[in-house]
């Protein structure tokens, strides 16, 4: 089939309040690639991009934040689809995808927020973020976007110098930056700046819950997905954002490795990327390797603090969300055969290590619940995002006044090695319609999943309602009818679903799994009694 490609130096141009960029058109979906919205000074607030002159090529993606560590290749690239990109200091970019570049049309705008915690990741990183399908199926403007991370968004030098009292929050201001140049410049891509729903996964979930914390952010955006990313500090099985205190000790860890001192902070700008990247190696090798992925937003007058920690702030109130995860987040790291075909014998001698005197109970209750699944599910069921996202949906339901709250879970077995519980990350392709672009997705039951949870989010950036006609009505979570759409071989809502399979597990699991995610990235995995 013949694609129908356009790039001219006429056409397509849009002049932004920057000035004017020139994108491409793929088979009739407008491209923008690499958008500037933004610049920085190291460690300090983001300021809107300086206007250019003349005409701006947008048709190729900008660079993405610095990663502190080299990513493996992934062994599980089938299912996850891989990529990586140049990276910069100067990574304050986004990307655009329209049907249309008419100032009328209107059209609500989905505003994607990737993964990686706070530590990693880009708007490239995966085959699954690319939104043409998502754009065509659903008639919608998306937007991707890259921001600093770890170091680079999140060193707390706020004890050296009022300048730098911000510097641990950085990150998430260029989020809001990048929402503001949205409002400014989405209806010259065809979108409403009053219709822009925020969504991300894992750390791009945590993200969007920090968004809703903040009051600068408010009336920036009007629908939230948090997807698999709900964290907080009090009890997590995963809490990858430091505290206060914790930050501070790590700025002076770096401070005092890049041979500075609160006299001489201000040498910290002159100081070369490298230098800085070399200070953190350095430190890694001493003992200190949670440096390569425990960052993240610091509690201070700009961010309050996660939802869970400080409270539901009431500049959120107004925003429906949809919130929830995977059956099996973490069974990836696990291996690729996961052990379905396994004797019973081996999988109750799994279930005995991980549960213990408690085994026979969370059997009982997981057939209850996933009565028409293996049992080896019990032992890769997420111990990691479930609880704490169960935990939120209580906190909005509870709040008089607030918006709908829609909890899912995506709880099917893909049918690979005898059937494969939904990993971390399984649902992105499925959302943006990309599913096609890695082999395991060609599943008649996948194409089935796309339909429904693509058709959902779609539906609820248009009007705060997932409810469409690709699924059986999907109650909000109310405290006296706690739903939750599962999406299955056969999808349903449930009420109830699995708030006491997820209690119990919670209680009665070492807190682990996570370990071996970040044992996988190189970084030493913390004891359990760290984690309480």
């Amino acid at each position: 089939m013949a694609m129908n490609f356009i790039r001219r130096h006429d056409y397509p141009l849009v002049q932004t309040t920057s000035g004017t960029i020139r994108g491409y058109v793929q088979d009739d979906v407008f491209n923008f690639r690499g958008i500037p919205y933004g610049e920085a000074k190291r460690f300090m607030p983001p300021t809107p991009i300086k206007p250019w002159s003349g005409i701006l090529d947008t048709q190729t993606y900008g660079p993405v934040s610095i990663p502190l560590f080299k990513h493996p290749i992934d062994k599980f690239d089938t299912a996850i689809g891989m990529r990586f990109w140049p990276a910069s200091e100067d990574c304050l970019n986004l990307n655009i995808w329209t049907n249309n570049i008419n100032n009328e049309t209107k059209k609500p705008v989905m505003f994607w927020i990737h993964g990686g915690g706070f530590a990693f990741g880009s708007s490239v990183e995966l085959l699954a973020y690319e939104a043409e399908n998502l754009v065509k199926k659903e008639d919608v403007v998306v937007v991707t976007v890259n921001h600093r991370l770890n170091i680079w968004g999140y060193l707390n030098l706020s004890a050296y110098g009022e300048e730098y009292k911000c510097s641990g929050t950085a990150g998430i201001a260029d989020l809001v930056l990048a929402l503001r140049w949205v409002k400014d410049n989405i209806s010259r891509f065809g979108g409403d700046p009053s219709n822009v729903m925020i969504f991300g996964q894992s750390g791009g979930g945590m993200k969007v819950q920090a968004l809703m914390q903040v009051k600068d952010a408010e009336g920036l955006f009007h629908r939230a997905a948090i997807q698999s990313g709900c964290e907080y500090h009090n009890g997590s099985a995963v809490d990858l954002t430091p505290t206060v205190e914790e930050s501070l000790k790590t700025a002076d860890l770096i401070v005092n490795e890049l041979g500075l001192t609160k006299d001489t902070i201000q040498d910290i700008q002159t100081k070369s990327t490298a230098e800085i990247e070399q200070a953190v190696e350095r430190l890694v090798r001493k003992g200190h390797g949670e440096l390569l992925v425990r960052w993240g937003p610091i509690a201070n007058e700009y961010y309050p603090g996660t939802p869970l920690d400080a409270g539901l702030m009431d500049c959120s109130d107004s925003i429906p969300v949809i919130i929830g995860s995977n059956i099996g987040e973490w069974a990836e790291t696990m291996g690729i055969d996961y052990g379905a075909e396994s004797s019973d014998e081996t999988k109750m001698q799994l279930l005995q290590q991980q549960f213990g005197e408690h085994t026979d109970e969370m059997i009982a209750e997981f057939r209850k619940v996933y009565p028409d699944k293996d049992l080896i599910v019990l032992h890769y069921l997420d111990n990691i995002f479930r609880y704490p996202s169960l935990l939120y949906a209580q906190m909005r339901a509870a709040k008089a006044g607030t918006a709908p709250t829609y909890l899912y879970i995506l709880g099917y077995n893909f049918d690979f090695n005898g059937g494969f519980p939904a990993w971390h990350c399984s649902e992105i392709p499925l959302i943006f319609r990309s599913s096609l672009r890695m082999p395991i997705f060609h599943e008649e039951g996948a194409q089935k999943l796309q339909e429904e949870m693509s058709s959902s989010w779609a539906q609820f950036a248009r009007t705060g309602d997932p409810n469409n006609p690709a699924i059986p009505e999907w109650h909000p979570y109310t405290v006296d009818e706690p739903a939750t759409m599962v999406f299955d071989k056969n999808t349903a809502v449930r009420i109830g679903h699995d708030q006491k399979l997820t209690e119990m597990l919670h209680e009665y699991t070492i807190p682990g799994d996570i370990g071996e995610a970040i044992e996988s990235i190189g970084v030493e995995k913390k004891a359990p009694a760290e984690f309480k």
